[in-house]
């Protein structure tokens, strides 16, 4: 049972926060390895499960994070020859977006936050 600070939107925004945490540093570890021969690029796994909880009964407690290895996009990139799979390009596009919707959630975490604090005052 969840207590009134703790209600399923409060869970799943501190869920996609952790989530955005997570990728954040994987996307950091990506960059770091741009030049490192046979390097396969990661991500975070989260988007599939997150679905199946939504779509279902299933508790959104039970919402894993995961890093596994990027599945590949089909695209052979002829300028790496050294069997590194990261795209420098698409990995500052995808921090950029996921530093916005980090922003997001925690904005929307703080506001939800305040409406509850407000309604809890004493007038």
């Amino acid at each position: 049972m969840f207590d009134i600070t703790a209600g399923k939107t409060s869970y799943l925004l501190n869920k996609m926060a952790d989530y955005t945490a997570l990728k954040q540093k994987v996307i950091a570890n990506n960059i770091a390895n741009v030049n490192t021969p046979g390097y396969q690029r990661l991500d975070v796994s989260f988007d599939n499960e997150l679905n199946d909880v939504l779509e279902s009964d299933k508790d959104v407690r039970t919402l894993k994070l995961g890093i596994e290895e990027a599945e590949d996009d089909g695209g052979f990139n002829p300028d790496r020859s050294d069997g590194n799979t990261v795209d420098i390009d698409k990995e500052i596009a995808e921090q950029m977006k996921n530093t916005m919707s980090y922003n997001v959630y925690i904005e929307l975490m703080t506001k939800k936050y305040t409406i509850l604090r407000n309604s809890m005052r004493v007038r």
